[in-house]
């Protein structure tokens, strides 16, 4: 009785799945609206970097992988008598119906917008198309294969992060920290500081300047300047 049991558990487990399948309706695949009569090959690529820094002991290390946005490839059959889908609206057999698809695909390349695609598996938002090539033979006629190369974009967001009052404050006593200034010094101020000592006597004017050359040659940087031939 148990195994009875189990068995009609299953059958009506398998029969809710398949009424449920028969009940999704399938959708042709779209790009930004635009349906297309069949869909030739559906490729999805993930790639990612990984950087390297080399290091002292001869060979190259990695800390982390930087994620690129995945890229999606697909490749439309649209004609003007499709056997596909022919009951949908839009997909009606008619004359030039190939020419205007065709025409709606290019304006929505040069529009450089964001678009969302439907496939029969999957729905990828936030597309950008970075190719499109519509194909012509003569072993399909009048009909075209648009091949189109889409790549996700993330957009980001902007956040206004508060400051608390504190952290713009020194001191003990949180007094306003205030604003930096700055002051550039010229030669001729110092040449008239100069000029100004110099008045009390000519003595003093030549030890000053006999100083000066004197702490010049004993900085630091000028001995570096002198060994390097820039002196």
């Amino acid at each position: 009785m148990a195994k009875k049991v189990i068995k009609s558990k299953l059958v009506s487990v398998n029969k809710t799945k398949t009424q449920k399948n028969k009940t999704r309706k399938l959708k042709p695949v779209s790009v930004a609206g635009i349906e297309g009569d069949a869909l030739i090959s559906e490729d999805i690529s993930y790639t990612a970097d990984i950087p390297e820094y080399p290091v002292e002991k001869g060979f190259n290390v990695s800390d982390t992988i930087i994620l690129k946005p995945l890229q999606l490839s697909i490749t439309l059959y649209i004609s003007d008598c499709p056997a596909t889908w022919s009951s949908r609206k839009g997909h009606e057999p008619s004359i030039g119906r190939t020419k205007k698809i065709c025409k709606k695909l290019e304006k929505l390349y040069f529009k450089r917008k964001l678009v969302k695609v439907v496939t029969t598996d999957k729905i990828y938002t936030s597309m950008g198309i970075t190719s499109m090539t519509i194909s012509h033979s003569s072993e399909i006629g009048y009909a075209r294969q648009v091949q189109m190369t889409l790549k996700k974009v993330y957009i980001t967001k902007r956040r206004t992060v508060y400051i608390p009052k504190y952290i713009l404050q020194s001191g003990e006593t949180k007094a306003n920290a205030g604003a930096a200034t700055t002051s550039s010094s010229s030669s001729k101020s110092t040449s008239s500081s100069g000029r100004g000592s110099g008045n009390g006597s000519s003595g003093s004017s030549g030890g000053s300047s006999s100083g000066n050359s004197s702490g010049k040659k004993s900085s630091i940087l000028y001995g570096i300047g002198k060994k390097a031939g820039f002196l």
